[in-house]
């Protein structure tokens, strides 16, 4: 194997330290040619988890009131936009957690009146998604018959924050 070095930096344009470098190698394999591409990133280490203030929930917290939920939201969005790295689990995790709490909180979005979220906070993930292309609500027998909609997001949000919360119990 043969390594060959190119270097990208001209008079005209250089590349900095912190950009991508690469290192292109030439293979020889029975009378063939492969290159092949290493890019030289300075991957961040993992995040540490960072801890999560608004669990475990109250023990007076109301899966059924609005106000609770409003202010569970509230925490969430104020905890993920200052204190978790974007690029991590635990944002994904905890945009997914803001979610179903807001909409737990105002259950008629994205009709109706609700309060502008952090602009942050991508509209996306599996339940908020669904949740927008099901027209707003729930569907199902579910909701329709004995459990009201927040009784339902409860009973995902309780599964969802389980994922890095494995102490949460539900009541």
């Amino acid at each position: 194997m043969e390594d060959i070095s190119w270097d990208v930096c001209n008079s005209e344009h250089s590349l900095r330290s912190d950009e991508v470098s690469f290192l292109f190698r030439r293979n020889v394999h029975a009378n063939s040619l492969q290159f092949t591409m290493e890019e030289d990133f300075d991957f961040e280490e993992p995040h540490p988890d960072v801890p999560i203030p608004f669990l475990p929930l109250p023990a007076d917290f109301d899966s059924s009131s609005f106000q609770d939920w409003k202010l569970l939201s509230q925490k969430i969005e104020s905890w993920l936009v200052s204190a978790v790295p974007v690029h991590s689990q635990q944002w994904t995790w905890g945009h997914d957690t803001f979610w179903l709490a807001f909409v737990a909180a105002h259950p008629s979005f994205p009709g109706g009146p609700w309060p502008m979220w952090n602009s942050n906070i991508p509209l996306e993930g599996e339940f908020i998604e669904g949740w927008i292309n099901d027209g707003g609500g729930l569907q199902g027998p579910a909701v329709s018959g004995k459990m009201s909609i927040r009784q339902c997001i409860w009973a995902e949000f309780s599964r969802h924050v389980a994922l890095f919360h494995p102490s949460f119990a539900t009541v």
